[in-house]
């Protein structure tokens, strides 16, 4: 696997979580602070990373420039976390293959390079990465599916116009 490939959205997401420590850092220096201690601005901190795609590890770890937030983050319950969002069907990383039909016609086998949680539509929604470039579309999780799993790449998923993808 060619580390090259997921340079530019590892080194975006660095930024993306580099930002959101920053944010509960001024959050935290801000006034008010001391009126309702720490507990709500990492729940606000977890929660938020979390539909920005981050897993609870990966935000935990982050704090590490503030050990006296990191039993805070530990011990919020995982609701208080996903706030009733389900596990993302797909991590970063992984290898999937977009399942072909009328309404998305490109068939790609593509690694995911982030997930976003569409808070209108309640639902994770996933980006992919195709040859080290950005592949503009956002897909669902009916859309896609782990590289491999099911019937052979390429075989037997491709529908004509109006086909069930299921």
């Amino acid at each position: 696997m060619n580390p090259k490939i997921f340079a530019s959205s590892t080194t975006g997401r660095l930024r993306r979580l580099e930002w959101l420590v920053g944010q509960l850092r001024r959050y935290l220096e801000g006034p008010g602070f001391f009126d309702s201690g720490p507990r709500p601005a990492v729940n606000r901190y977890m929660a938020f990373g979390f539909s920005m795609g981050f897993t609870r590890a990966e935000l935990q770890a982050s704090l590490i420039s503030m050990p006296e937030l990191q039993p805070v983050a530990a011990s919020l319950s995982d609701e208080e976390v996903t706030q009733g969002k389900p596990e993302p069907e797909f991590f970063q990383g992984q290898l999937v293959e977009v399942l072909a039909h009328a309404g998305n016609p490109s068939y790609r086998v593509a690694p995911v390079r982030g997930r976003n949680w569409h808070h209108q539509q309640g639902r994770w929604v996933f980006f992919l990465e195709e040859q080290g470039r950005k592949v503009s579309k956002r897909y669902e999780a009916k859309d896609l599916r782990a590289a491999g799993a099911g019937t052979a790449m390429g075989e037997g998923h491709r529908q004509g116009a109006g086909g069930d993808h299921t």
